[in-house]
C-alpha cells in the first residue's frame, strides 16, 4: 500500500450517535468503537477501520487500511501521526483486542461481511486475516531469501573424484589401526586397516593393546587393538575443500566420522557438508550453514553467523580442519590468496588441522604471514591465526617489511634458532629477550625457559650469575611447598630486589645464593617492612648519580631530572595530584624509574 495515497483519503466527521453510543461503554470492558468503510485506491477496493477510544470519544485514534494481502495503520494517539506496520494486537496492546471492540452500526457490519464473506465474529476475523497476511509476508520474505541462497549454491561444483579417498587417507590420517589376536604367543596374526594387509606380528616388538606403533608393511602410524577388546571405535574429523564458484571462491566444510565395529575390516566412513563460505574478489565473505531455516522444520542451506568473530556464537566453527590440497595451485591462481602459502602450511604435516577460515582472514589482513610459513615457523603461524590480535599483538609486528621486523629480532643467528625450534611466540620471546643481553642459551635451554619460567626473571638475575648456576640453584630450592621452577625464580627475584634496597653486596655468593631461600626472603622482607621509609629513601638517593648521568636532559627552558629521595617523589604526587608516590618501593627495588619534568628556572618546583 502506498502511504502517500492513503494519507490523502479524508477522514469523516464523527456522528453524534457514535459519540453517544461510546459514552454508554463507560463502565464496561469495551474500549473501542469501530467504524468500517470502503474506499477505492488506484481502482482497488480497500477497507478502512476507524477506531474511536472511549476515553477520547470525539476523535479517531487509529485508521487501519486493509485488503486481503496487506494492511497498515495510522496512529493518531501521538503527534505527529505515525505509520505502524504491526498487527492490532501490538498497537492496541492486547492480543484479544476484538473482545474489547464493537462495530458502530449496520453499515460497518455490511462492509466487513462483504469484505470477509462471513457474518459472525467479524472483528475476530480481521485479527485472523492480519495473522494470515503476516504469514504470507513472511513466506514471501523467506522465499526471497531461499531463492537468493539457492542461486548461490547452484554455482558450487561437484566434489573431486578422489575426495572420499583423500578423506580416508589424509583427513583421517590418525584413524589407522592394527587389529591383532589377543593370544599368549610369540607371533600373532594381525590386520592393518590402512593398507588392508594381513600381517604376522611379533608380540615382543611392542604389540600392546592401545599402544602406538608403525605398520611393518605400509609404514603408517597405527594404534594396536586387541580383537575382542575393541568392539566399537568412533573417529571424528573435519575437512575443508576450496573450489571456484563462478567468480568467487567457495570454501566447503565437512564433518567426518568413521566407525570400526566387530567387522573392523569394513569400517563405515561417512562425511557430510555443514558450511560454505563464499569469498568475492575483494575478499568479502558470505557464510552459509546446513541447518533449520528460520525456526521452521525445513532443513537446508541458511545464512550463517560469522566464524571470524572473537565472541562467537556460530556452532560450526571448524577449528580443527584438514584442508584438501590437491587443487590449491589451480584454484587460488589470480586470487588474493595466490601467494598465501596456505598449501605449504596445510601440508607441512600429514593430516595437519587448523581453522582454514582464520588463515584466509588473517592473511588478507596481514600478508606477512607468508614470511612465517616460508621460514617454516608453523607453530608461530598457528598461534597467530588462532589468537592474533587478541593476544600477543605486542610480541610480533605483522606490519613489518621483512623477516626481522615481523619477528622483532636482530640477526640471522636468532632467526636460525627460531627455525630450528619451529618456535612459537613463547620461544621467540626467550630468543629475543636473552639476545638483548647477549645471554647465549642452547636450544634445550630455550625450551626449558619457555616452559618453566618467565624470561624476564632470567634476564634480571643474569646480571649477577650465569644461567647454569641459576638453574642449579633454583632446582636445589624446590620443596613440597615450592614445587615449580617459576615459583622459586619469583621468590629469588623478590629477594634480590630486597637485597638491593638493603644495600647488600650481590657479588658475594653467600648473599646471592642463600642456603634457604624461603627463610632468607622472609628475613629481608621483614627488615624492609620494619625500616621501610629509611631504607627506601636511602636506596633512591644512592641511585641519583647513575640515573642523572643516564637520563638527565635539557631543552630551552625545560629539564628532565631524576628524584633525589622518596620524599621528593611523594611531594611530586601531592602537588600535581597524581599517584606517583605509590611507586617509591618499586623504584627502590629497581623495578621502575620515575623522572621529573621541570622548568629550568624553577628546577625544584613540580611542574608537569
Amino acid at each position: 500500500m502506498k502511504k502517500s495515497l492513503l494519507k490523502k483519503i479524508p477522514m469523516f466527521d464523527l456522528k453524534e450517535e457514535w459519540i453517544n453510543l461510546i459514552k454508554q461503554f463507560k463502565n464496561t470492558d469495551i474500549e473501542y468503537l469501530v467504524v468500517a468503510e470502503n474506499k477505492l485506491v488506484e481502482g482497488k477496493k480497500i477497507v478502512i477501520l476507524n477506531f474511536i477510544n472511549k476515553a477520547y470519544p470525539r476523535k479517531i485514534a487509529y485508521r487501519v487500511f486493509i485488503n486481503k494481502k496487506d494492511y497498515i495503520t495510522q496512529d493518531f494517539t501521538i503527534s505527529p501521526m505515525k505509520w505502524r506496520a504491526g498487527r492490532l494486537e501490538y498497537i492496541l496492546s492486547t492480543w484479544a483486542w476484538y473482545k474489547y471492540s464493537v462495530l458502530a452500526d449496520d453499515k460497518s457490519h455490511k462492509v466487513l461481511e462483504s469484505f470477509l464473506g462471513k457474518e459472525d465474529n467479524l472483528l475476530e476475523e480481521i485479527n485472523l486475516l492480519q495473522h494470515k497476511i503476516i504469514d504470507m509476508r513472511l513466506a514471501k520474505k523467506h522465499q526471497e531469501i531461499k531463492d537468493r541462497i539457492d542461486k548461490k549454491m547452484k554455482t558450487v561444483p561437484r566434489l573431486p573424484n578422489n575426495f572420499k579417498r583423500w578423506i580416508n587417507d589424509t583427513a583421517l590420517y590418525y584413524s589407522r589401526y592394527i587389529y591383532y589376536e589377543y593370544k599368549p604367543r610369540k607371533f600373532v596374526d594381525g590386520y592393518c586397516t590402512h593398507c588392508k594387509s594381513d600381517l604376522i606380528l611379533e608380540r615382543a616388538k611392542g604389540v600392546r593393546h592401545n599402544k602406538k606403533g608403525v605398520c611393518p608393511k605400509c609404514k603408517s602410524p597405527i594404534i594396536f587393538k586387541a580383537i575382542g577388546r575393541s568392539k566399537n571405535i568412533y573417529d571424528y574429523g573435519e575437512a575443508a575443500l576450496i573450489q571456484r564458484a563462478g567468480d568467487e571462491l567457495v570454501v566447503r566444510y565437512f564433518k567426518i566420522n568413521k566407525y570400526y565395529g566387530v567387522d573392523y575390516k569394513n569400517p563405515k566412513l561417512e562425511y557430510r557438508e555443514y558450511a560454505r563460505d563464499f569469498y568475492n574478489k575483494e575478499g568479502k565473505v558470505d557464510q552459509y550453514e546446513w541447518d533449520r531455516f528460520k525456526q521452521t522444520e525445513e532443513v537446508r542451506w541458511c545464512d550463517a553467523i560469522s566464524r571470524s568473530s572473537y565472541f562467537n556464537s556460530n556452532k560450526y566453527l571448524f577449528y580443527d580442519t584438514v584442508l584438501y590440497e590437491k587443487n590449491l595451485d589451480e584454484v587460488l591462481q589470480g586470487t588474493a590468496w595466490e601467494y598465501s602459502a596456505i598449501k605449504e602450511f596445510a601440508t607441512h604435516e600429514k593430516g595437519f588441522m587448523f581453522p582454514v577460515w582464520a588463515y584466509l582472514d588473517k592473511y588478507k589482513a596481514n600478508p606477512q604471514i607468508e614470511y612465517l610459513v616460508k621460514l617454516k615457523l608453523y607453530r608461530l603461524t598457528s598461534e597467530i591465526i588462532y589468537h592474533y590480535p587478541y593476544y600477543y599483538s605486542d610480541e610480533i609486528n605483522l606490519k613489518g617489511n621483512n623477516f626481522y621486523e615481523v619477528l622483532n629480532i636482530d640477526n640471522k643467528e636468532q632467526l636460525k634458532t627460531a627455525q630450528r625450534l619451529n618456535a612459537g611466540l613463547g620461544e621467540l620471546k626467550v630468543i629475543r629477550e636473552t639476545g638483548k643481553i647477549n645471554l647465549k642459551l642452547t636450544d634445550e635451554e630455550i625450551l626449558f625457559v619457555t616452559e618453566k619460567v618467565k624470561v624476564e626473571r632470567i634476564v634480571e638475575i643474569s646480571k649477577y650469575t650465569t644461567f647454569h648456576k641459576m638453574i642449579k640453584y633454583v632446582k636445589s630450592q624446590l620443596s613440597e611447598e615450592r614445587i615449580t621452577i617459576d615459583y622459586i625464580f619469583s621468590d629469588w627475584q623478590d629477594y634480590i630486589r630486597d637485597c638491593k634496597v638493603l644495600g647488600y653486596d650481590l657479588n658475594n655468593d653467600f648473599i646471592l645464593f642463600p642456603r634457604d631461600l624461603a627463610k632468607a626472603h622472609e628475613e629481608t622482607y621483614k627488615l624492609i617492612k620494619d625500616n621501610r621509609s629509611e631504607l627506601i629513601n636511602s636506596a633512591i638517593t644512592k641511585m641519583y648519580n647513575d640515573l642523572n648521568r643516564e637520563f638527565s636532559w635539557r631543552y630551552k627552558d625545560i629539564v628532565i631530572i631524576p628524584p633525589k629521595s622518596s620524599d621528593e617523589i611523594i611531594n611530586e604526587g601531592h602537588v600535581l595530584c597524581h599517584c606517583v608516590g605509590r611507586y617509591v618501593e618499586d623504584i627502590a627495588r629497581g623495578q621502575t624509574i620515575i623522572l621529573f619534568l621541570r622548568k629550568k628556572k624553577e628546577i625544584n618546583k613540580p611542574f608537569y
